[in-house]
């Protein structure tokens, strides 16, 4: 299993890393990854008042809708961040897109200042030049091929579903096209069995932008990403994008660089890779514009913003707040925020950590576990009882044109879902509609995949997802994440009391440097544009 294919969570510091800390005398922290170790992190800056910030990277609570029962995880996750994020300072968001949707969706300006800070990119490294006909010939693609080029973890919110179902259609409609799939994941043998289609693993380095630039369209259907690094890499490196219209709405313009879709329409998304697949002149244009649009995103012009950023922070920390982060909570005391306190980990969420993780841990095992013995051995021995009480009745036909279209679309959701485990809402709709058709015109004795069959498909899946996915569900998890606030308000409560009596109750080693002006520490930003425009 390559690294990326997997998440790491820390559950603490250690002592010989609190002892590296304080020989650094950090000026000032920048917390990326919101886990558990975060919040330790979170109690040290606290301890020796240094100024906290954080940088929202990926959208996990959104993760959770795409795996069946793991919706309520998604409601617990969404409250464990919450409450990171009401420690710091300022939190700094990929896209104005994301830091509205944070705002919508779960009222984050309500506990920290919300700001925007983008991505970079390495315009020498991803660049149209890396294209290279080595590369494709390596890799079975002949020159005039047209290559729609997906790249991503193969798991199931970056819907690769969607990209097997296009390409799918494509083959069966004659289209011609060859597509490359960069990464790895649990959707991976699934992919590898499409038609006309490479798989190359894992790339990095120069390895991935000859990638990028070897290919013709970047399709990329994800709608949960923050800021969306890998389509400014396909940008930079002259590609027109088909990508989702919220998320990757800051990278493409409609109809100028690609094409924006929206979550989850397959449609669309066919439709706009199609355009491109036929339009040499529009995909010309395209890859010109998608490469100019990139170069507003070059890494040293982000670099001198990170400057600018930390300073604010820096200033700001010692200007408004008097270097005491008692004085920040004070500002942001409302109904909304310091839910669970303002102890970032009492006792009380760290054995809810520990246990809870190795749960979440042991569930997973158990439903992958259940779901390759369904795969594996229940699925063929349905299917095969369901083909001799067939046989038996002499019910086989030759089904009509338009069931097999339909069912064609059924069955790639059902042949992708099985390597991601995964049904959405849009796949049982389509289940629904295929049964509806089959209904509708030829009796089911006629149609490619009877619908007593698509029922019971349907049955099965709603019966499996609504376990986790339910209003139940639902109801337990906010009951428990009610439960763990008001234990964790009330020891943060207790403990404010004790360190407000008892100053030996908050004696700590640490002492948070001496404050000073912030360009004694980092670069001047004058240089850096100066450098900027010499180079």
């Amino acid at each position: 299993m390559h690294e990326d294919d997997v998440y790491e969570l820390g559950f603490s510091i250690s002592d010989s890393v609190k002892s590296q800390l304080d020989d650094f005398e950090p000026s000032l922290i920048h917390i990326s990854v919101p886990d558990c170790a975060a919040l330790a992190l979170v109690q040290y800056a606290r301890d020796c008042e240094i100024p906290l910030m954080g940088t929202h990277h990926s959208n996990l609570p959104e993760y959770m809708n795409h795996y069946p029962g793991a919706r309520w995880v998604g409601h617990l996750i969404a409250h464990f961040l919450r409450h990171n994020f009401n420690f710091l300072q300022v939190l700094y968001a990929t896209t104005p897109y994301m830091r509205q949707y944070l705002i919508d969706t779960h009222k984050l300006d309500r506990v920290t200042e919300l700001r925007v800070w983008g991505r970079g990119i390495d315009l020498d490294r991803f660049s149209p030049k890396k294209r290279s006909d080595k590369f494709r010939e390596k890799l079975g693609i002949d020159p005039d091929d047209v290559v729609i080029c997906f790249v991503g973890r193969l798991v199931a919110e970056k819907r690769p579903d969607i990209v097997a179902n296009i390409i799918k259609r494509f083959h069966a409609e004659n289209v011609p096209f060859h597509a490359l799939i960069v990464g790895a994941g649990p959707a991976e043998n699934e992919m590898k069995k499409l038609p006309n289609t490479t798989c190359a693993g894992w790339l990095d380095g120069d390895d991935l932008a000859t990638a990028y630039a070897s290919s013709d369209i970047y399709l990329f259907p994800s709608s949960v990403e923050t800021f969306g690094n890998a389509t400014l890499e396909a940008a930079a490196s002259g590609l027109p994008l088909v990508v989702d219209l919220g998320c990757s709405g800051h990278l493409v313009k409609d109809g100028v660089n690609g094409y924006g879709c929206g979550s989850d329409d397959l449609d669309a998304y066919y439709q706009a890779t199609l355009t491109l697949l036929t339009d040499d002149e529009k995909r010309a244009e395209f890859s010109l514009q998608s490469r100019q649009m990139s170069q507003q995103y070059e890494n040293r012009k982000v670099m001198s913003q990170m400057v600018a950023n930390y300073s604010h922070v820096y200033d700001e920390f010692y200007s408004k707040y008097g270097g005491h982060h008692r004085n920040r909570d004070k500002q942001y005391a409302n109904k909304d925020s310091f839910l669970a306190g303002t102890y970032p980990k009492p006792i009380a969420l760290a054995l809810i950590e520990f246990f809870l993780m190795r749960l979440v841990s042991f569930l997973l095992f158990l439903s992958t576990a259940y779901q390759r013995f369904q795969d594996t051995i229940l699925l063929p021995i349905y299917q095969w009882s369901q083909n001799m009480v067939g046989m038996n009745n002499h019910r086989i036909a030759q089904p009509s044109e338009s069931n097999v279209k339909l069912t064609q679309v059924h069955t790639d959701k059902v042949d992708i879902l099985k390597g991601l485990c995964i049904q959405s809402d849009t796949d049982k709709n389509e289940v629904a509609s295929t049964v509806a058709t089959s209904s509708d015109g030829d009796s089911d004795a006629d149609s490619g995949l009877s619908s007593g069959n698509q029922t019971s498909l349907e049955s099965r899946t709603k019966r499996r997802i609504q376990i986790g996915d339910g209003e139940s569900a639902m109801f337990l998890a906010k009951l428990l994440v009610s439960i763990i606030i008001f234990c964790m308000k009330i020891e943060s409560r207790m403990r404010s009391i004790f360190e407000d009596r008892f100053s030996f109750v908050n004696k700590t080693s640490c002492v948070g440097p001496d404050k000073k002006n912030l360009k004694d520490i980092l670069p001047p930003r004058d240089r850096i544009k100066s450098d900027t425009k010499t180079s």
